[in-house]
């Protein structure tokens, strides 16, 4: 069995989080996001949030090698799926990350309910309940090595790449200790924020499930932002700002999981220094996102425009009348070239 203390330090100390300027980013970040809220009326932010539901489905999946474009995500929501079956799985897959997104808007989003074993296997569960058997099996060259079963902690020890992560006896304490340990009240202020966003590397760290731990990590990191107070997030997607630099997404996953790098590195077997720039990274990439819907919809401010319902139905993403430029707001999608 893995203690909890396993995955200290949980959060670098004071001084590495000066150092790396990271007080500064969360400020920076509760401002904007905080702006951002306020500039929207309730109807069009849930406008915006419909649409980057799908883009959040496509960018998460995506950083998994799922190359399932947001057009074929939307014929799929619509019941048309490809005859191909690597694209139908893909499309499949897509369709259920983001019933998981419209499941935890119906949740009451406290850290006490979403920083808990139950919300995380419940997030595992409801991504893989409505996939075929195809979809859950895991293959070592030809053969069928193990079945991932919904929404439960995996029953065996696993190597993923470099990094061995802890054996599964006892996986159910650690998660629980995990959770006690990110919930807690004694991370207030800055430290809240800095607190979830060290989360999403440890989590990744225990690798509890056989599969899908990436997509469960970033759809409850960005549910943990919520119910920690950031504003304003569904309007924009962490997702995406992770796979536009995917490889530097996973360095920084990587370079978090080294050990300790001598006396300076801070106290525990995991490195502080990689943790916090772990940290940096994720923070400006969220900043990032925020800025850019910030900045799209500063641009369209003036502009009087009401989608007509051809349009509306085509993209399946707006009420009619929310005055948001759907060709704009479309741009924050990939072309149909970017994945050829």
């Amino acid at each position: 069995m893995t203690s909890k203390l396993a995955i200290t330090p949980f959060i670098p100390q004071e001084s590495a989080l000066q150092r790396h300027g990271i007080f500064d980013l969360v400020n920076q970040l509760d401002r904007q996001a905080a702006q951002l809220a306020r500039t929207l009326p309730a109807d069009n932010a849930n406008a915006i949030r419909r649409h980057m539901a799908v883009m959040s489905s496509y960018y998460s999946n995506l950083i998994e090698g799922s190359l399932v474009l947001p057009h074929e995500i939307r014929e799929a929501q619509r019941g048309h799926y490809s005859d191909d079956p690597v694209k139908r799985g893909h499309q499949l897959e897509a369709v259920a990350h983001i019933k998981v997104q419209e499941w935890i808007e119906g949740q009451e989003l406290t850290l006490e309910t979403v920083c808990s074993t139950w919300f995380i296997l419940e997030l595992h569960r409801r991504l893989y309940e409505g996939l075929p058997e195809s979809l859950r099996q895991l293959h070592d060259e030809n053969e069928i090595v193990a079945m991932v079963e919904p929404g439960q902690w995996r029953q065996r020890d696993v190597i993923v790449g470099g990094h061995i992560p802890p054996v599964a006896k006892g996986l159910a304490s650690l998660m629980e200790g995990f959770c006690d340990e990110y919930r807690s009240a004694h991370y207030q202020g800055k430290h809240r924020l800095i607190s979830l966003t060290c989360a999403h590397h440890r989590f990744l760290w225990i690798h509890p499930f056989l599969d899908g731990n990436g997509r469960v990590a970033r759809l409850w990191t960005e549910t943990l932002f919520r119910a920690g107070g950031l504003e304003s997030c569904g309007i924009w997607s962490l997702s995406r700002g992770l796979a536009s630099q995917s490889p530097n997404y996973k360095a920084a996953l990587a370079q978090a999981d080294y050990p300790r790098q001598g006396a300076s590195d801070g106290r525990g077997p995991l490195s502080q220094e990689r943790l916090a720039l772990f940290c940096k990274f994720t923070l400006e990439t969220a900043l990032q996102q925020v800025n850019d819907i910030s900045d799209m919809l500063e641009r369209n401010a003036d502009e009087k425009w009401v989608p007509n319902a051809e349009t509306v139905q085509a993209m399946n993403e707006l009420e009619s009348g929310a005055g948001i430029k759907l060709n704009d707001l479309s741009t924050l999608f990939p072309s149909e070239d970017e994945n050829n």
